[in-house]
């Protein structure tokens, strides 16, 4: 599930963010993909 978000969110984010200028793979690079989906994971379970 998070990980289809987020790829899903890496699409989007190209084009809100930098108006398409950068690639999913390049943004992907600037990020810590696993890291990210760890937090959102801890943050969902966190209030459970």
């Amino acid at each position: 599930m998070f990980e289809e978000t987020f790829d899903d969110a890496m699409e989007e984010a190209t084009y809100e963010a930098f108006e398409g200028k950068l690639s999913i793979e390049e943004l992907a690079a600037k990020l810590d993909r696993q890291q990210i989906i760890d937090r959102a994971i801890a943050l969902c379970t966190k209030n459970v």
